[in-house]
């Protein structure tokens, strides 16, 4: 066989075969697939192909390895995250939130308790985080 021949030979036998109604969809598969066969091509002739010789499918596996290594990124988990973010010590400094001046209930829109973690509408004027009246006094003595 000639060599345009085993290329369409070779190509055709892990093609990616992705239906769509773009035209140029196709055509850009077909691309990535002679690229592909043309990388296992040079591999074969390199001292690598030569002392662990792979065939075509191992190229392709090797090359999708890769290109996902490459993209991995740690891990975020979507959406809100669960719990407090911090301790309750780093988010309002022990100085500020004991000194025992200046604290007023006030309202605000509907937020958190930094104590207990429910629901409440008022905020404490200095610390500037959500309490609940239940809670105000413990929040600010504890």
């Amino acid at each position: 066989m000639g060599g345009v021949d085993r290329m369409d030979q070779n190509v055709e036998k892990y093609r990616i075969s992705i239906r769509s109604k773009k035209w140029w969809w196709p055509v850009f598969m077909y691309c990535i697939d002679l690229a592909v066969q043309q990388t296992w091509h040079i591999y074969r002739a390199t001292d690598a192909g030569l002392r662990q010789p792979l065939d075509l499918l191992g190229v392709r596996r090797a090359l999708v390895t890769v290109l996902l290594a490459q993209g991995r990124t740690p891990a975020v988990s979507p959406g809100r995250p669960r719990g407090r973010m911090r301790p309750l010590s780093r988010r309002i400094p022990d100085h500020i939130r004991l000194d025992g001046k200046n604290h007023y209930a006030k309202p605000a829109k509907e937020v958190r308790c930094s104590l207990c973690g429910k629901k409440c509408r008022t905020q404490c004027f200095k610390c500037n985080v959500g309490v609940r009246r239940k809670c105000f006094e413990m929040f600010h003595s504890v």
